[in-house]
């Protein structure tokens, strides 16, 4: 499954890499891909292993406010 979500609060790359990086950490996600210039982030991941809620909760624990975009 793919989700895209709305990122806010990154600032510069350092930004979007933590936010990135969080993402690809978690089990579950096969990829993450996050842009700085549009603050939103598109995730492929296991619906077997992890919820768009559960990513974006991570996220937010990380610093930066996410909400999972309406298709």
């Amino acid at each position: 499954m793919i989700a895209k979500f709305e990122v806010k609060g990154m600032h510069c790359a350092s930004c979007s890499a933590i936010v990135e990086k969080t993402m690809n950490e978690l089990e579950g996600v096969k990829s993450a891909s996050v842009s700085l210039l549009l603050n939103t982030a598109e995730v492929e991941y296991d619906e077997a292993v992890i919820s768009p809620k559960q990513i974006a909760k991570a996220v937010k624990a990380a610093g930066f406010p996410t909400s999972v975009k309406k298709k």
